[in-house]
């Protein structure tokens, strides 16, 4: 045999070796660069469709309880009337379920789960509206609606300012549960409600109308 050509041959299983190897490290390295880091549970708030490996950092929402919402009973304002803008305040009595035009004659009582302090609500913050409609004397007359606000955690609801919207049953409250019944978890009475903050979203102090 050649001795020349048995060294080529050899010559050429090496470089075919190195180059073989070079395909496989660069393939492995380049699958590590494509990993995605991520939250990848799809009930999480940050649930990234992206991800390829979990960053063990979602987040989730927090849930209000019924009990949460019996304890709304510090009271912000009460009797607000009118379909003023008090610019000093930033009050606006307005009630979004209800036409501005008739807003005059409704009065509307505002409670929180805790007084605020300071111009950032923070996760946990629950705000209750409840409106009544004016008497032809100009009395307090019948309940027409009770509006909640839950502050979420950051990233709930971008579009919203992180609050979750409730539209509570009336019907629902009673000495017990001042501000009705929570409606359903799936119920389409509560949620990212864009009626709710298409409205707030005008109001300074985060959302809050009646935020002083």
């Amino acid at each position: 045999m050649n001795p020349i050509s048995n060294n080529i041959g050899i010559l050429k299983n090496i470089i075919i070796s190195i180059l073989l190897g070079s395909f496989i490290i660069g393939g492995f390295t380049s699958c590590d660069k494509e990993k995605v880091r991520g939250c990848m549970n799809k009930d999480a708030i940050n649930y990234n469709p992206n991800a390829t490996e979990d960053n063990s950092a979602c987040l989730f929402p927090r849930p209000m309880t019924q009990e949460d919402l019996d304890k709304t009973t510090v009271v912000f304002n009460t009797n607000l009337t009118g379909d003023f803008k008090d610019v000093e305040n930033n009050l606006y009595s307005s009630y979004n379920h209800i036409d501005f035009s008739s807003s005059n004659r409704t009065f509307r009582d505002t409670y929180g789960n805790t007084q605020l302090k300071g111009a950032i609500i923070s996760p946990g913050i629950i705000i209750s509206h409840r409106t009544y409609d004016k008497s032809i004397f100009g009395s307090r007359d019948t309940l027409m609606g009770i509006a909640v606000m839950y502050k979420q955690v950051r990233g709930y609801y971008p579009e919203g300012n992180d609050w979750e919207y409730f539209d509570i049953d009336i019907k629902t409250r009673s000495q017990k549960h001042p501000n009705g019944l929570l409606p359903a978890p799936n119920s389409e009475r509560r949620g990212k409600l864009g009626k709710c903050s298409g409205c707030h979203l005008q109001a300074k102090g985060d959302y809050l109308y009646t935020f002083k």
